[in-house]
Parts: C-alpha cells; structure tokens; sequence
C-alpha cells in the first residue's frame, strides 16, 4: 500500500516532469474529474466537474464504440464542444450499441491527451435499448461508479485536496525532478522476458505473445512490438496474468520509445501481478528523470 501511494505520487511528478511548460510548478489539474453517465429514454446525459483553472480552456466531447485510450483516441468521434461551467451534455447516440465517452480538455488550442478512466473518460459502457411498441415505465440507467479503480484514488463525498504550499526543501526536490540539472544520466536498461512466457504452455493468445516476443520485441523493433502487444490486449475474456503481462511488456516498448509517462502507467498495473519486476522499472524510470551530477 505505500509503494502504491508513493507510486500514485511519482506518476504525477513525471507527467509533469514530461510536460512542456515553463512558467513555473504548476499541480492544478488540467483535465475534469467525476465523468459520469446516465441514460433517459433514447439520451445519454453526461455530467462532469470541470477543473479548478478553465482560464483559456474548452472541453471537447468524444464518443467510441470501445473503450476510450490515448493509443485510439485519434479515431474516436468528436460530438461536441463545450465551454468551461456547462459541465453536462446531452447525446442521442445509436440504439443497440455500447458507447464509451470521453471528454478531453483544450487549453489555448492545444489538446490534453490524457485518459483516466472514471476521471475524464467512462470505465464502462453505455448502451442504448431500442424501442419498444409496448414501453415499460422509463428507468434512468446510471453509469456512475462508487468506488473508482486504481490508480488514482475516488474521492466521493471528500471534497477536493485543499491547496498548500510547499517547504523550501520539497520545493527544491520537486524542481530538481521539474527541471533535472544537466548530468551524467542513468544507463539504458536492457529488455526483460519473464519466466512464465519461456514455457511452451499456454492457450492461442499465450502462443501469440511469445511469437511477439520473439519477433518484433526480439529485434527491438519497439512500435511494432507495442502495436502488436495492443492488438493482442484488445482479444476478449484474456487472463488477468496475461494481461499483466503484455502490460509489463507494453511498458518496456514505450520505455524504450523514451515514452516514460505511459511506461509507468503500464507498469503500475502490471505490478498487481509482478510487483518486483514492475518495481523496478519503475524506480528506473525516477532515476531517469534525476539525472546523476
């Protein structure tokens, strides 16, 4: 649990870390929080909690037949644009069909292309039933989660984090980690195969891994490798190991693809399964973006 917590804190360091701005430590989020769904007859009404600074901003509202990532965004549908104070938007989507949605920041023209899931995107899917001759009285279904999963933790009824100042130390640290003084850099780490995927056992999707993994991932082939590995995910009823471990994979391709943001994402969830291994990925990550005077 607290290598957990720690985690949840690194990851919000290194999306910042890797971001482009200059203007000082900025932690306010930049995205909405609390997405939630519901359907009335043949609408899905969306509400949401916009963030703290809308200076400059507008949310655009995404709409996909699957689940919503950064890796598909590009191909889901834009429905709407909405300003800052709406905070809710009504959509008559086809009937008979799952639908996720998405609503994604644009701050000064430019797009926020982050995806968390029961945060500024759905973790389940709307469906809209079709008609009926004979209707029953007409239910809301909601889409709204009491317990959100990790990462990042569900603060129902808890208001939002009250904003405080840093010590001079954390100050420092946190801007060392911002904006790394030049230095020696930590040596590149070499790929890791893990011991359940040496065996010869498996199902189809098993036998599909491991020729992944002696292809592409082999020959260091790393946006071959991560494609394949996400064409992979996306097979339905996959072990939940399996799908740990084309996760710690996953995070490898983009580590290697200096994607650190989304190699500690993966990471972080394929430690449910392999804790040590994930670990250290992702304390090599940290030691990445500190480099050594």
């Amino acid at each position: 649990m607290r290598f957990k917590s720690f985690s949840i804190v690194l990851f919000l360091l290194i999306s910042h870390a890797l971001s482009s701005q200059t203007g000082g430590i900025n932690l306010q989020p930049l995205f909405i929080s609390y997405l939630d769904a519901e359907v009335n007859g043949s609408a899905v009404v969306l509400t949401w909690r916009d963030p703290a600074d809308t200076e400059g901003m507008v949310f655009e509202i995404r709409r996909y037949s699957r689940g919503i990532t950064a890796e598909n965004l590009d191909r889901t549908d834009l429905i709407a644009h909405v300003a800052p104070g709406i905070r809710t938007f009504t959509d008559t989507p086809d009937e008979n069909t799952s639908w996720w949605y998405a609503v994604i920041s644009i701050k000064n023209d430019k797009a926020i292309n982050l995806i968390v899931p029961w945060r500024n995107t759905l973790g389940v899917s709307v469906i809209i039933s079709p008609k009926d001759d004979n209707p029953a009285p007409v239910e809301t279904a909601s889409y709204k989660s009491s317990i959100r999963p990790a990462p990042l933790p569900f603060l129902e009824g808890r208001g939002f984090p009250v904003k405080t100042s840093l010590s001079n130390d954390a100050a420092r640290a946190l801007q060392n980690i911002l904006n790394p003084v030049q230095g020696k850099l930590w040596t590149a780490a070499e790929s890791r195969i893990l011991n359940a995927d040496y065996s010869d056992e498996g199902d189809k999707s098993q036998t599909v891994l491991k020729s992944i993994l002696e292809g592409s991932f082999d020959r260091e082939d790393w946006p071959a490798a991560e494609a394949e590995l996400l064409e992979l995910s996306a097979v339905e009823n996959l072990p939940k190991d399996l799908k740990a471990r084309i996760l710690f994979y996953k995070g490898q391709c983009r580590y290697f693809q200096h994607n650190l943001q989304g190699a500690f994402i993966s990471f972080l969830v394929s430690s449910d399964y392999y804790y040590s291994e994930s670990r250290r990925w992702m304390i090599r990550i940290y030691k990445d973006l500190t480099p050594v005077s």
